[in-house]
């Protein structure tokens, strides 16, 4: 049984209402240096005179303009490099319009809608264009417009040429995202859909809003990453969890062993926190439990019953119309047993050796009658699943039975069935 499949199927089939990320559009607004004029000369290297231009704004750029004032001639001397924040550089000109004297940079405005770029028209008056820069000015988009911004104007060509850079400014459009909220009551078992204390190794459903991207996203195969779709799920402030899904309404994660405690005395309180993109939610603090059983289920269409996902001696699916013989072994699948022996990172990928056996006893029962526990802990090449091998009573009557697994952390869902020939 490949549960690693089943439970990216899991995660898709417990959401619903996913709605786009909330954005705020950011109307432009213009931000100038503010400084002296500043002279330009001839320099080697990657020296030049540089101009800072602080900006407040918090949004991420959806359009940028800058807009220069430089008393220079010839222009074909200079090189305009715009850097953002984060060291992003975009090429205005670079020792354009050679040949032509009387082209000015005096109130010249890049801008990516522009009909001509600067090189084919080379203005000979000022506050002409907008124009097209050597490089798109879109190289900026999706990037955070709050910080100081440079503009580097350089003459390394002509010795004998100044001039002075009297200013420049930029105006930025964007978008803003409010931050992601959670509450307390919106942190259940993905698999029960149960809210409550949660326990290492379970897998964990956060509901909320502006949590992660408007496009969901799921982890691929293999081992699990703690950063998904620019979402991160941290665990008292520093230990993060690894990711199975992310959208804008719901994250679902596996809770990392050591979230609190160890072994069987795991309890108490851990903070929650979900970033988006850097922003992040409010701090949500939740109980720990030792473990939080769940089995996985397959609804049964005929019957209208949910039934365990039970794997027959045989490699079949256990269902109303192939049922085990009384007797007979069958495989489980559950999660959020807790923790296991040896010790185990969890978003990682079980391995077939060595087996991981849970910590503590696992009991299952059937009809009424307790079943031998052959095996219980985490199910080889899977992740975030345990398997329990169990052997059903003989004295188990045949048809659709009830079916309960619990450890000493608490119970298996109510109202399951297992199909006995």
């Amino acid at each position: 049984m490949t549960t690693n499949h089943s439970i990216r199927a899991l995660v898709l089939t417990i959401l619903s209402g996913c709605v786009a990320l909330a954005q705020t559009t950011v109307p432009p607004v213009t931000y100038a240096y503010n400084g002296p004029p500043l002279n330009i000369s001839y320099t080697t290297g990657s020296a030049a005179t540089f101009l800072t231009i602080p900006v407040s704004s918090v949004a991420t750029i959806t359009k940028l303009t800058a807009t220069v004032n430089i008393s220079y001639a010839p222009v074909s001397d200079l090189n305009l490099y715009l850097f953002s924040p984060d060291g992003t550089r975009t090429r205005l000109l670079e020792r354009n319009c050679s040949g032509t004297a009387n082209a000015t940079l005096v109130n010249i405005t890049f801008d990516d809608s522009g009909s001509s770029t600067y090189n084919s028209f080379c203005p000979a008056e000022a506050g002409r264009g907008p124009f097209k820069s050597n490089e798109p000015l879109s190289n900026f988009n999706g990037k955070a417009a709050g910080g100081n911004w440079t503009l580097a104007v350089q003459n390394n060509r002509t010795t004998g040429n100044t001039g002075v850079v009297n200013g420049v400014s930029l105006t930025i459009s964007g978008t803003t995202t409010s931050a992601p909220v959670i509450s307390a009551n919106t942190i259940y078992n993905a698999v029960t859909l149960q809210p409550g204390p949660i326990a290492p190794g379970e897998i964990l459903a956060i509901s909320g809003s502006n949590l992660g991207p408007a496009t969901p996203v799921a982890a691929s195969s293999g081992n699990l990453p703690t950063t998904l779709g620019g979402v991160q799920l941290s665990i008292n402030g520093s230990l993060s969890a690894p990711l199975l899904y992310a959208s804008s309404t719901l994250v679902v994660a596996i809770l990392p062993y050591n979230a609190a405690g160890s072994g069987a005395t795991i309890g108490g309180t851990v903070t929650l926190m979900v970033t988006n993109n850097s922003a992040p939610s409010n701090l949500i603090t939740t109980g720990v439990a030792y473990s939080s059983p769940a089995l996985f289920t397959v609804a049964n269409q005929e019957t209208g019953k949910i039934g365990v996902k039970a794997i027959n001696p045989d490699g079949t699916l256990n269902a109303v119309d192939n049922p085990v013989a009384a007797g007979a072994v069958v495989t489980l699948y559950a999660a959020g047993l807790g923790p296991v022996i040896p010790s185990f990172t969890a978003g990682q990928v079980a391995p077939q050796t060595p087996l991981y056996n849970t910590m503590t006893d696992t009991f299952v029962n059937v009809a009424g009658h307790f079943a031998t526990v052959l095996f219980s802990g985490l199910a080889p090449g899977t992740l975030g699943a345990y398997q329990v091998n169990i052997q059903i009573p003989a004295s188990v009557p045949s048809g659709a039975q009830s079916i309960l697994l619990w450890n000493q952390g608490g119970t298996s869902q109510n109202g399951l069935q297992i199909f006995i020939k």
